[in-house]
Formats: structure tokens, sequence, C-alpha cells
């Protein structure tokens, strides 16, 4: 999602990369094939 509002903006962001904190997911089954659809980044 960063590099999406990156390349809309056309900045870089900087981003501090920080271990996973507590109630963080560390993976999901969630399917977001729509939302790759809405954004028009097909998948």
């Amino acid at each position: 999602m960063i590099a999406i509002w990156e390349n809309a903006l056309g900045k870089t962001a900087q981003k501090e990369f920080l271990p996973l904190q507590p109630g963080d997911v560390p993976e999901t089954y969630a399917d977001i094939d729509d939302y790759f659809k809405l954004l028009g980044l097909g998948r």
C-alpha cells in the first residue's frame, strides 16, 4: 500500500521496519482479489 501512495505522490516514504508488535497478524487467508481489481492492479 505504501508503494501505491509513493507512486501516486511521486515521492519516496521514509520507512522504519520494526518487529511485529503485540496484536499484529503475521499471516492471513483473507481474499483481497477485489481490492486489487478495484485499484486496477490486476492479480
